[in-house]
Parts: C-alpha cells; structure tokens; sequence
C-alpha cells in the first residue's frame, strides 16, 4: 500500500478530494466518494484504496467500498467508537450469516424470532424505522442506513487457520505484519505440541511469566536484545532501566510499557498482557489512551518515532520517560 499509495501525497489527495463530495449525506458516502476518485487515480481496486485510507487514519472510510458477493452495497455511516476494533464488522453476506444461523444457537433465535433480518450486507432490527422493501430487495432505511451501530448487530471476524503454517487473520490492513509478528512467539508451540494458533496462544499466555521483569527478560532475549541494549534504545541508563523493571507503574509508566511494546514489536495481545503485568490498564475514555492502543494495535511494527508522529498528528503529547 505505501509504495503504490504513498502517505503524503494521499492524505493530500484524501484531503483535497473530501472536499469535493457534494450530495452526501454522511460519512461513508463521502469516503465511498473519495475512495472511488483515489481508485481512479492511483490505478487501484477500491478494496485496496479502502484500506490504505483506514490506515491513515479514516476509520469512517470502513463505512465505505463494502463488497458484498462482489456487489457494492450501500455506504454506511458509525458512530467511531463502536468500530475500535479491527476484527469488528457491521457487514456480513447472506452465506455467512446462514452458516453462523445453523451453528449459533443464540443468533439462530434472534432470526427466527422475526426481531433481526438481513439487508443490504446486515443484520437489522426488523422494523419500519429500520429497513424497508425496495423492488423485492431489503434496504436500510435512511436514519439506519447513518446509524448501523445503533440498530446492527455487530460481529468478530475469527481467525482460521487454513493449513499448517498458513494463517487467515482477516486484519483490515496488516496481515503480514500481524501474522509474521504473532508466529515470531508462537511457531516453537505451534510445532512441538501440535497446536492451533488459538489454543497456542493462550498457553503461551498461561505461561506467560507473572512479574513484569521476568516477563520483559523474556521479551527481549526472544528477540535478542541485551540489557545495556534496551537501555540505549530507551535513551535511558541501564540503572534507570534495571530500577524501573522493579515497578514500573510506579516509575516509567504507561510510556515506558508502551516504548518498551514498540522496541519489542509486540503483536497486539502481547502488548496487552505486558501491560497487565505492569498493572497499567489504558482507560477508553481518555484521547491520548486511545491514541496508544492504535499505536499498539495498527503500528506495533513500525517503532517510537513513527508512534510519535502519529500523537503529534492527533495534538497529544509525545512518548517520553522522565529520568
């Protein structure tokens, strides 16, 4: 994506193209707008614009180009928050949803109560406020089709693993990040004990060690880095950093964990368990908290600079330690 859509000149182009959409009515008609414009022009599927602007930042723009047995449906517009996380959706195709009807109990009884039905790529609340029939096809009504969040059931994309050492994450746009990061700790279990990738994570995750130094002396001999290492990467001394592993919610905080997730390049549910061990919990209602739990979750792989010019992009303060 960043060598056929470069950062800079698209944000520019998303930015001067936004402004450009006229006639729409939300969100995700305008990013629908913009993405289909930027397709043109970078000579790319609308899949792949999708997801480069998602990660840049537009997370309405998942309201946008949804494919649905390869038919377009509707734009669609969220409230952000009820889309934090990358392995949530609103869309879902009809295949999918009867597989889930004849293997869920619960989401088989919300159909045939009559209280949920499909539309246009969702599952909506059955009701004339909410979905509507048009030339014998179900359609969002207008406020649903603005509020999917409100009136949608939302589901989790599940990994699958498709044969051995070949994983489906079905991550919006860091797959192989994602994947290369997660079989780095994994693949040793994985191998030797015949595991899945679910049922290897969470042994690791049982066996995960329950102090914070040992956890991290773990860490980073996995990944071959020496103490005084670590501490020049920290820009901190080796004594600051031998103390601060004792107790560090006490001492670095929550920018030392999360500095020390970057340096490691920690998968996402790694990151979260270390933290636990620091006993540092990032609190939902707080802007900068959340800016790190996008950093960890969307660019675990790309360091403590690239994370810091993402909170200077959001106004927030910097990832800093104080010696």
């Amino acid at each position: 994506y960043a060598f056929t859509m470069p950062e800079t000149l698209t944000k520019e182009m998303i930015n001067e193209t936004y402004v450009l959409a006229e006639g729409c009515r939300h969100a995700g008609e305008i990013y629908d707008f913009v993405g289909r414009e930027l397709a043109y022009k970078f000579f790319q599927p609308h899949f792949r614009v999708r997801a480069r602007m998602i990660q840049l930042g537009c997370i309405q723009a998942k309201g946008a180009l949804n494919y649905v047995q390869k038919k377009p449906i509707k734009p669609f517009a969220f409230d952000p928050d009820a889309w934090r996380v990358d392995q949530h959706t609103f869309v879902i195709d009809p295949v999918t949803a009867d597989n889930l009807k004849e293997n869920n109990q619960d989401f088989c009884n919300l159909l045939t109560s009559g209280r949920y039905i499909y539309a246009d790529g969702h599952i909506v609340r059955n009701t004339p406020k909410y979905v509507y029939l048009e030339n014998g096809e179900r359609l969002l009504t207008d406020w649903a089709n603005r509020h999917v969040d409100e009136c949608c059931l939302r589901f989790i994309r599940k990994f699958v693993q498709k044969s051995t050492g070949k994983f489906v994450l079905n991550r919006i746009y860091y797959d192989a990040d994602y994947i290369s990061q997660t079989l780095f700790y994994l693949e040793d279990i994985m191998e030797v004990e015949k595991l899945d990738e679910i049922d290897a994570r969470y042994k690791y995750s049982q066996e995960f060690p329950r102090s914070f130094r040992e956890a991290v002396n773990k860490l980073r001999k996995k990944k071959g880095i020496k103490m005084d290492e670590l501490a020049g990467l920290l820009q901190i001394s080796l004594r600051s950093l031998t103390r601060w592993l004792d107790d560090p919610a006490k001492n670095g905080g929550i920018d030392f964990v999360v500095m020390l997730c970057l340096i490691l390049q920690l998968p996402d549910w790694i990151s979260t368990i270390l933290l636990r061990r620091a006993h540092i919990q990032l609190d939902d209602d707080d802007r900068r908290h959340q800016a790190l739990q996008y950093i960890l979750r969307a660019l675990s792989n790309d360091g403590i600079d690239a994370a810091n010019k993402f909170l200077r992009e959001k106004n927030l303060e910097i990832l800093s330690l104080m010696t």
